[in-house]
């Protein structure tokens, strides 16, 4: 039996941005140990380029509801809120929400790039991540098995083989927020 994937879906108006959800989708896929697709669009861009990203972006969604995945949403203060305004171009991202079964949707930020209080209303129902700081309790979400392992008293503790995947993602998150706010 496979094991469920991981749709992390982002929104990333910067190069540093880019890179700090690719460095994320790698940690969280080497984490999560073989067996588990970690799905992000920017390991499909051939697929996204020549199906389109909305297409690719239900079909995605349709594998990950069929396969009992879970939907992992990085929110960022950056850029427009796809869960309101007037913007257009937010309605399939709200549709995909609305689609998407509440136990099988968490949402994840980076405390430099988001504060607690710039997720909108409406997603703050869902079960929410601060990472790196809540790494772990994602891990456990889930259902990773080397979560347990890499614990030690309730504290993360990375495997060699994670933790300069950790301490990227540290880097990174630094580099996008200062990037932001220069912008």
């Amino acid at each position: 039996r496979r094991e469920p994937p991981v749709l992390l879906l982002h929104v990333a108006e910067s190069e540093a941005q880019r890179r700090l959800v690719g460095a994320l989708a790698e940690l969280l896929r080497a984490a999560l140990g073989g067996g588990r697709d970690v799905i992000v669009d920017l390991w499909e861009g051939t697929r996204v380029a020549r199906v389109g990203p909305l297409p690719w972006l239900w079909a995605a969604r349709a594998r990950v509801a069929r396969e009992r995945g879970t939907v992992v949403l990085l929110w960022s203060s950056a850029g427009p809120s796809p869960t309101g305004g007037p913007d257009p171009r937010a309605a399939p991202l709200r549709a995909l929400l609305r689609a998407a079964p509440r136990p099988l949707l968490l949402l994840v930020y980076f405390s430099r790039l988001c504060a607690k209080g710039d997720i909108p209303p409406p997603l703050r129902a869902l079960p929410r991540y601060r990472l790196l700081h809540d790494l772990q309790r994602l891990l456990r979400a889930l259902d990773a098995r080397a979560s347990t392992e890499a614990t030690t008293r309730g504290r993360f503790v990375a495997q060699p083989r994670l933790r300069g995947r950790v301490e990227l993602c540290r880097r990174l998150e630094l580099e996008a927020a200062k990037l932001a706010d220069q912008g």
